[in-house]
């Protein structure tokens, strides 16, 4: 429905996942909750590459402080969303807080030349800590002043730094990310993946995202049926019948 926080929609192989709040485009517990879904879907569908892109002036100006979300590691790629498939940011206007994790996780990012990035969350008195792995992909001076600082970086120092691939005129910046989009679903696929399977192996490793998959994977486990099942079995002294799930 054309109303919900976050679109999904798909244009021959490539999936588009658009930020819907404007103008602020604030991440709440709901915007988590379908970023995560779309992000599955892209995973789990036919199409081979992802843009996201956000409608209205911002491509988000940080979380929702009146429904923060809890857990914002849920629509992180490759902390707690998949990231099997390509994806490629299209940034506009203010681009803050978690959404800078967001973006870090993407193979390519395109941004509009009023487009302000923003981490400030030394601010705020809270962070997961995925930021850190700004380091790893732009210089680290750079990086700490981002981080640390929060200091504001503009569309055309963060293309100088490696930050975004290409810096477009305001608007035009879906469509410039949706040219990269379709060359990418042009491509091979199996290539696609092996290179990029074998570039993140190159990347140190986050241990901020390392904990978060660990704790993710151990609340699954506590979730599980097999873990009721093992828990019934002592309780009725009998031998537990386990299935995985």
């Amino acid at each position: 429905m054309p109303d919900l926080p976050v679109l999904y929609e798909e244009d021959g192989h490539v999936a588009i996942i658009t930020l819907n709040r404007p103008p602020k485009n604030l991440w709440s517990e709901e915007v988590a909750q379908l970023l995560h879904q779309a992000l599955c879907r892209l995973a789990e569908g036919e199409a081979r590459v992802g843009v996201i892109c956000a409608n209205g002036d911002n491509f988000t100006m940080g979380a929702d402080l009146y429904d923060f979300p809890k857990d914002v590691g849920l629509c992180i790629p490759g902390a707690g969303a998949p990231s099997s498939k390509p994806l490629v940011a299209a940034v506009n206007g203010w681009c803050l807080g978690a959404s800078i994790s967001l973006i870090q996780m993407c193979d390519l990012c395109v941004a509009s030349a009023s487009t302000k990035f923003k981490y400030p969350e030394a601010k705020l008195g809270v962070a997961m800590g995925m930021i850190a792995g700004m380091v790893s992909r732009i210089p680290h001076k750079v990086a700490m002043e981002m981080i640390l600082l929060g200091e504001v970086i503009g569309a055309q120092r963060a293309y100088e730094v490696g930050l975004v691939n290409k810096v477009v005129a305001d608007g035009e910046q879906l469509k410039a990310a949706l040219e990269y989009a379709r060359t990418l679903a042009d491509n091979a696929p199996l290539v696609i993946a092996r290179l990029r399977s074998l570039a993140n192996k190159i990347l140190p490793p986050n241990p901020a995202i390392e904990a978060y998959r660990s704790e993710a994977e151990l609340a699954a486990m506590k979730n599980s049926q097999d873990f009721k099942e093992g828990i019934a079995s002592l309780q009725q002294k009998r031998k537990a019948t386990f299935t995985g799930k």
